[in-house]
């Protein structure tokens, strides 16, 4: 819980009330925090398993990412065909600083 207020502290687009829904079902949850100067994506698994993900990010404001960088969580994404791919294990959350 510490580390999480740390990077709150650290990462102004956390404290921003500007977020984007990215992608949802009944087990992860994905959204986008912005500042002009930061996008912080945070994506949770609520499951009670690991789950792979494939999150479309076609019109949204993601569609022209490039980049994802680990922020917060030991996993690591892919940008590839518009498309977010991660693997997150069961109830844990990941950000992602996107460029």
């Amino acid at each position: 819980m510490h580390s999480l207020l740390e990077i709150r502290k650290s990462h102004p687009a956390l404290r921003s009330r500007k977020e984007w829904h990215i992608g949802w079902d009944d087990t992860y949850y994905a959204f986008l925090r912005e500042l002009p100067e930061e996008k912080l994506l945070v994506i949770y698994n609520s499951a009670a398993t690991e789950r792979a993900l494939e999150i479309p990010l076609g019109d949204t404001p993601l569609q022209n990412a490039r980049q994802l960088q680990s922020v917060f969580g030991n996993v690591s994404a892919q940008l590839k065909s518009g498309k977010v791919f991660v693997s997150l294990p069961a109830q844990t959350a990941a950000i992602f600083n996107v460029q």
